[in-house]
């Protein structure tokens, strides 16, 4: 038993020489097993060890028996000890959650609190093989995917589990073998919660009927899953890499390329962008995924609602996830001619300047004006039905819908775009073109140059 511990921090890198690591005893075998394993792994290489109890306040004088346990077993071996008290009915109460989910919190809220402080780079902690078994057959029963149907990792970021490997029988022929005496809890034997349900009615069954091996088959069939998974998640970071874009909080696929894929990538792929782009996956359910596979095949514009405030859109050729904001409403402003005219959102500035044969300003942000066609006052202003551009020197027109659309400027960004108006013509759609009937000639006399510099508070919401 010690030996598969031991390949199992070799193998998985849980432990290299001078780390700090934080180990949770609660008194019971699993803990007490794993506090000795990594004792004696110490001899084969430096790093040290502090251990953490969290007592529940759940099982009275007997918690309080576990505790001093405990504290006597750090003594006992000269290791630092510090111990958490917590009322978990409370919590569990006060944020109506399980019993279970509760004392979990609490158990990692502690170890990430004293690690910190502590400077632990590895928190170790003893689920062996049978909770392994117990977790996959949860995570079924649930109607979880292959990420549940994996159980339990051995690694997760800095949680180690060195037992993971080993069953309760060989760690308690372990500690019977040493001469190691250890807490038993009570509670392990109660029908009351759904784990021990698994653990003390449905996996004795399945062992007694079905193969007394059904616990190390579980859990072999977990690592099968768990390879599989991270062979898939090779698959969807390179297919992620050709057709999505994820940055600032939001991610954009193309939808040809999505559609190419299998469809269990689609699904891991779309799954992939939500959580990189910030989206957490804990209410995300099978439908919204279903959703957003068939926003796929919809016209441009159409969304869907996700979980958190998060929303889904058909942007053109482009799925576009990200966090539903704030329509960007504009006001209605005179422009300053000459000076400056302040927005919430950043200003513009005019001049006005002599036709001198000046070589025409042709950046994006700067644009020059017929100024002797402009006989009436320039509105600053968000977009208006009837609004339209004139599109060529006959007099063309084109309505500023339309003009979106072939710019593709998605949906829901088209209310933040500054417009230049006199009426309803747009003389400047801020950021893109101008209008055909106000540019600059060689007969014109004097030019309005405009210039628009964004706040730098003001996050740019891609309207330029």
């Amino acid at each position: 038993m010690m030996q598969k511990a031991w390949n199992a921090i070799r193998t998985w890198h849980m432990i290299q020489p001078q780390d700090r690591v934080l180990v949770g005893v609660s008194g019971g075998a699993d803990s007490v097993c794993l506090f000795m394993v990594l004792l004696e792994f110490q001899k084969q290489m430096t790093f040290e060890i502090k251990v953490v109890h969290v007592e529940h306040g759940i099982r009275g004088e007997e918690s309080l028996r576990d505790e001093r346990y405990v504290r006597e077993l750090c003594e006992k071996y000269q290791v630092e000890y510090e111990c958490v008290s917590c009322d978990i009915p409370a919590m569990a109460k006060e944020k109506k959650i399980s019993i279970e989910e509760a004392g979990r919190n609490a158990r990692y809220e502690a170890f990430d609190r004293i690690g910190e402080k502590w400077r632990a780079n590895r928190i170790a902690v003893a689920h062996n093989q049978n909770d392994q078994a117990e977790t996959i057959l949860w995570n079924l029963a649930r109607g979880s995917g292959l990420d549940g149907a994996a159980g339990i990792r051995p690694v997760r970021g800095k949680i180690i589990r060195p037992l993971l490997e080993c069953s309760r029988t060989e760690i308690e022929a372990f500690l019977k073998k040493k001469n190691i005496q250890w807490c038993e809890d009570g509670t392990n034997d109660e029908l009351d919660y759904t784990r021990n349900i698994i653990r003390n009615r449905l996996l004795p069954e399945m062992k007694e009927q079905l193969n007394t091996r059904v616990i190390t088959h579980l859990a072999e069939f977990g690592t099968e899953m768990r390879r599989t998974e991270e062979f898939l998640d090779i698959l969807v970071k390179e297919a992620c890499q050709k057709m999505a874009v994820i940055k600032d909080g939001k991610a954009q696929l193309e939808v040809t390329c999505l559609e190419q894929e299998a469809e269990l990538l689609q699904e891991r792929i779309l799954r992939r962008c939500l959580k990189e782009a910030g989206c957490g996956l804990k209410d995300l359910q099978r439908e919204h995924i279903q959703s957003m596979k068939e926003l796929m095949h919809m016209q441009s514009g159409k969304k869907i609602q996700l979980p958190c405030g998060w929303v889904a859109e058909r942007v053109f050729d482009t799925l576009v996830i990200q966090k539903k904001e704030e329509d960007r409403i504009l006001p209605e402003l005179q422009l300053r001619i000459p000076g400056e005219t302040r927005t919430e959102h950043g200003s513009f500035f005019t001049r006005i300047i002599s036709n001198e044969n000046q070589p025409i300003e042709q950046k994006k942000y700067t644009k020059w004006l017929d100024y002797d066609k402009i006989t009436a006052g320039i509105l600053l202003r968000g977009r208006k039905p009837g609004d339209y551009l004139t599109v060529n020197r006959q007099g063309g027109r084109k309505k500023l819908k339309t003009y979106f659309m072939e710019e593709k400027i998605p949906v829901d960004q088209r209310k933040g775009v500054w417009l230049l108006t006199c009426g309803e013509e747009v003389i400047w759609v801020v950021g893109h073109r101008i209008s055909e009937a106000y540019k600059v000639e060689k007969n014109t006399r004097e030019i309005l140059e405009i210039t628009y510099k964004e706040a730098a508070s003001w996050q740019n919401i891609s309207v330029c």
